[in-house]
């Protein structure tokens, strides 16, 4: 299928606002959503390029996941840490001793090498696991994943939206990120996305913040996002992402007709409500081609 976009950048003053537009406009609350995106990259190298021909292009594929209740997850997981913290203080890590002037003095006694590695797990992974042999509370392992590739943009001509093509394909039960390994395909980095989504029309609206892990070990537990996730933009604002998909309707000379007929009934579509956005102040333009190139260099 082929995606048109239009893209906006909202400063993070303006957030609630714009929203309460978009809710008005399409006449819907907006949905919240907090979407873990895994990149990964062809693991055999690039193909030289032939005389008198051009190699073959290789793309980055990202995986996708939507991940329900983060409220719940997160409280599940303070809970287990708080047993946790009992736990050690059950066994005794810090001791009160009496001296002669009948004032009780704190002696923390040394961390064994055991309690230290549990400390560390719980900091990397995010989850409370440890010798407990409690599971992860969020494992991306048992995650739903959608497989997504986009296409680098088509220079602009005629059409004054961003467009690319697009494949979707959900994975099924089981390892996704094995099932990646197994298709040629190493991890490279990761981010999560948070914000809502609304639809108005054939349009999906995106108003999107990018949060990326702090720590340094994957594969990465998101999970608290108040201690593991941090803003890429300092600055806090929010992506505003208007796209609209179009589907493939054949190869054949009347299909293709069919084809461009559909895709410029929705490149007016994105341009009508690029026009009324206008009147709140609110400007859509195409995204920068080079900025959403998924081509392996």
């Amino acid at each position: 299928m082929q995606e048109l976009s239009l893209y906006a950048l909202i400063p993070n003053a303006r957030h609630t606002q714009v929203l309460r537009i978009f809710s008005g406009l399409c006449n819907m609350n907006p949905e919240p959503h907090f979407m873990h995106h895994l990149i990964y990259k062809p693991r055999r190298p690039k193909p030289l390029q032939m005389m008198g021909g051009s190699a073959p292009e290789m793309y980055y594929l990202q995986m996708i996941s939507k991940i329900e209740d983060v409220d719940e997850l997160e409280a599940r997981i303070a809970e287990r840490r708080e047993r946790r913290e009992k736990e050690k203080r059950e066994r005794g890590d810090v001791v009160m001793g009496g001296g002669g002037g009948g004032g009780g003095e704190e002696f923390k006694i040394e961390d064994s090498a055991e309690v230290k590695e549990e400390e560390k797990k719980d900091g990397e992974d995010g989850d409370g696991d440890g010798e407990d042999g409690d599971p992860p509370i969020y494992d991306i392992k048992n995650q739903k994943w959608t497989i997504r590739f986009l296409d680098f943009p088509v220079a602009m001509g005629t059409r004054p939206v961003t467009t690319r093509n697009m494949f979707l394909a959900e994975v099924g039960d089981g390892d996704a990120l094995a099932f990646m390994e197994d298709l040629g395909y190493t991890y490279v980095s990761e981010y999560v996305t948070t914000g809502h989504t609304l639809y108005h029309n054939n349009m999906i609206i995106n108003l999107t913040q990018t949060l990326v892990t702090n720590l340094t070990t994957p594969p990465h537990q998101i999970l608290p996002r108040d201690t593991n996730l941090r803003n890429i933009d300092p600055a806090k604002a929010w992506i505003c992402d208007v796209s609209l998909r179009v589907a493939q309707v054949g190869s054949t000379g009347s299909g293709n007709k069919d084809q461009l007929d559909t895709t410029n009934l929705g490149v007016q579509e994105l341009r009508a409500f690029q026009a009324l956005l206008k009147g709140v102040g609110i400007e859509l333009e195409m995204g920068d081609r080079l900025s959403l190139d998924t081509r392996v260099k």
